[in-house]
């Protein structure tokens, strides 16, 4: 049985218990059903900062015709992509080094260093993650092509902002994305993942560069992400 504890800056904490084999529906939406093997849902208890310290974009092109999310449900869908995240930490550097290394060199002001965007597909059970990228001169095109990209608004000001600020804060904020659908159809929600320290993205970075020059295999990259991320084991992440 899970127990997730949502809560704002002052007020009490308010549990919300999800059973093994449960469809999670929040305000509507199918979030995900929870497996019996799932066993981090088990254990969890995560704590949401209020709205004024993170942000959660509905971005999707449909966002006019979809019921607004209230806080709760906003609180709740931070606290999934954040378990989630957890959960495939891993998974999700060895794929954006891989996704970097097969770039052409960069780190010029003639080729920047690309953007990366993940997106945790939760119209699926269990959940697909995506990894692309984008040039911050380009916000629009993304790299591979995203699939459901008439579901995201990337003309929108919205974005544009939010891919400049993942550019200004290299390492610091990373652009994830919640793809979702309800009754009224599927919505893209952007929910930027923020830390106080950029060690663990420049070091993706790094052996992406070393992996492009072949100076490590893959079997070496992998091992060598596991010492990163077991090296910056006291970094705070939040979504």
């Amino acid at each position: 049985m899970l127990n997730l504890w949502l809560a704002g800056a002052v007020a009490a904490a308010h549990p919300i218990t999800v059973r093994p084999n449960a469809n999670v529906l929040i305000g509507g939406i199918y979030i995900a059903r929870i497996a019996p093997t799932t066993d981090i849902f088990f254990s969890v208890r995560v704590w949401i900062l209020p709205d004024v310290v993170t942000t959660l974009t509905d971005l999707s092109a449909t966002r006019a015709t979809l019921p607004p999310l209230q806080h709760r449900e906003r609180w709740f869908i931070r606290a999934l992509i954040h378990v989630k995240y957890k959960q495939e930490r891993r998974s999700i550097c060895v794929q954006q080094v891989k996704l970097l290394a097969s770039c052409a060199e960069f780190g010029t002001s003639a080729a920047p260093r690309p953007i990366l965007f993940t997106l945790f597909d939760f119209a699926f059970a269990p959940p697909v993650l995506e990894i692309h990228k984008l040039d911050p001169g380009e916000p629009s095109h993304l790299e591979p092509e995203l699939p459901q990209a008439s579901l995201l608004d990337l003309q929108s000001t919205e974005w544009k902002n939010l891919v400049s600020r993942a550019d200004t804060d290299r390492g610091y904020m990373q652009l994830h994305g919640m793809r979702l659908v309800d009754d009224g159809g599927a919505r893209i929600l952007v929910i930027p993942l923020r830390t106080n320290s950029a060690a663990v993205y420049e070091g993706l970075v790094g052996l992406a560069d070393r992996m492009r020059a072949g100076e490590v295999t893959e079997e070496e990259m992998m091992s060598d992400v596991d010492a990163l991320l077991a090296g910056n084991a006291d970094v705070l992440e939040i979504h």
